[in-house]
């Protein structure tokens, strides 16, 4: 077993929003060094005016045990957008979900 073997999102085809952040095991944990994962294709609806919103996020840590895989961060990204223009909707009653 190697250990990517509990990696389910990446080297699949086709993609989709994921809510299901994959990590794998830090092969060097006693190291303090630092992981940078960086998207700008965050958007989301500004709540005042229902026009787009874009974001460059960027996410920083020492990582203990498990490091964050990147492709499942992106599809994480991308399921959240959804998932906040739905409870943004829902919550302003400005539109059906």
């Amino acid at each position: 077993m190697t250990m990517m073997d509990e990696l389910t999102l990446l080297g699949q085809g086709a993609t989709k929003p994921e809510r299901k952040l994959e990590a794998f095991p830090n092969a060097h944990p006693n190291r303090r060094y630092t992981v940078r994962l960086e998207t700008n294709e965050f958007t989301a609806v500004c709540p005042m005016t229902g026009q787009p919103d874009f974001a460059h996020l960027i996410v920083e840590y020492i990582p203990r045990e498990k490091i964050v895989e990147s492709k499942s961060f992106k599809l994480y990204i991308w399921s959240l957008m959804s998932f906040l223009t739905i409870w943004w909707r829902r919550s302003t009653r400005t539109g059906a979900a």
